[in-house]
């Protein structure tokens, strides 16, 4: 069973509350839940995820690991994410994505520890990753590090955030439509 709770504070009571009816809380932004006994729409989706996620994913990974280091603490290969590319969660034992928020709003954490970025290998943004990544002309890997920041500055979006940088996030859309459009 599945509680949705979107409300900032619930990431405080969920923390402190024992449980419901014998099922303990557990924040699916937070570490690497195991959610393989939820059934998928598509159980091919699964298969075919499973098969994408290869030895050059996770050099995509590696390498995006070094390319945003200090903007996240680590870069995993998803098994939960279908249609986004990518997606931020809290480290694991640490305190939730909600709850990092409202702790560095109040000046109590600082800026937090950075998140993990997790990364859908069946997305057409991953897989144009896996293209770029052992490239040895400058070009291609120019690509390849705008394409992974672009990849950070959306999962974070995504999460209500800004970008890191605002000013650079323009400058990698632009380059990537003018890049497109020519």
């Amino acid at each position: 069973e599945v509680l949705l709770l979107g409300d900032p504070v619930d990431s405080f009571w969920v923390t402190t509350a024992v449980g419901f009816e014998g099922k303990p809380f557990r924040s699916i932004t937070q570490g690497q839940p195991d959610i393989s006994a939820i059934p998928l729409l598509e159980e091919n989706a699964k298969e075919e995820r499973e098969e994408t996620a290869n030895a050059e994913m996770a050099e995509v990974a590696a390498r995006l690991k070094s390319l945003l280091e200090g903007a996240v603490s680590d870069v995993r290969i998803s098994t939960r994410l279908v249609d986004s590319p990518a997606c931020l969660v809290a480290q694991e034992g640490g305190p939730d994505r909600a709850m990092n928020r409202i702790l560095s709003r109040q000046s109590r954490l600082g800026a937090g520890a950075p998140p993990v970025l997790e990364i859908n290998p069946a997305h057409r943004l991953a897989l144009a990753l896996k293209e770029r990544v052992s490239a040895a002309d400058e070009k291609t890997r120019a690509e390849f590090e705008d394409l992974g920041w672009l990849l950070l500055d959306e999962a974070r979006i995504l999460d209500g955030e800004l970008p890191g940088d605002p000013a650079k996030f323009s400058e990698r859309i632009n380059r990537l439509v003018l890049g497109a459009s020519s």
